[in-house]
């Protein structure tokens, strides 16, 4: 793998099993709702709808590695606030690349600020639920 500026390649960084599952639970979680939401709102799933929760998930990889949010072993306080932070600038970059290509009338507000909410609050849940499991399992092992 081609490493730069002496850095370990994204797939390096993910090293141990937790984050890669993480990761792995928010992608799915993210898509998931997404679909849900897109189904019922339009009863199908379309191509510019398609391609929006590409471009998300893609979005969400880029921030999520930027602030190595899987990387670090902060409280959850912290963990959250970042959530926050990559998952609003990723909408903020939805939203920006929409007025730039002029499709935003192409897209239900509704919908994406569903997606906003749900999504956000769906990857806490899903740290916390994680974070718990880790914590329940290092005891068991302990005992």
């Amino acid at each position: 793998m081609l490493h730069l500026n002496g850095q370990r390649s994204v797939l390096q960084r993910r090293s141990n099993i937790s984050n890669a599952l993480q990761a792995l639970l928010d992608g799915t979680a993210v898509l998931g709702i997404a679909y849900w939401l897109i189904d019922r709102h339009l009863g199908f799933v379309s191509a510019p709808y398609t391609f929006m929760v590409v471009l998300l998930l893609g979005m969400l990889g880029l921030l999520y590695d930027q602030l190595a949010l899987y990387r670090s072993n902060a409280n959850f306080t912290t963990k959250a606030l970042k959530i926050f932070q990559a998952w609003t600038l990723a909408f903020a970059m939805l939203l920006a690349l929409g007025f730039l290509t002029k499709q935003t009338e192409t897209f239900s507000r509704l919908l994406v600020g569903q997606l906003y909410v749900l999504g956000f609050f769906a990857q806490l849940l899903l740290h916390l639920l994680l974070r718990v499991l880790q914590r329940q399992l290092l005891i068991s092992i302990q005992n």
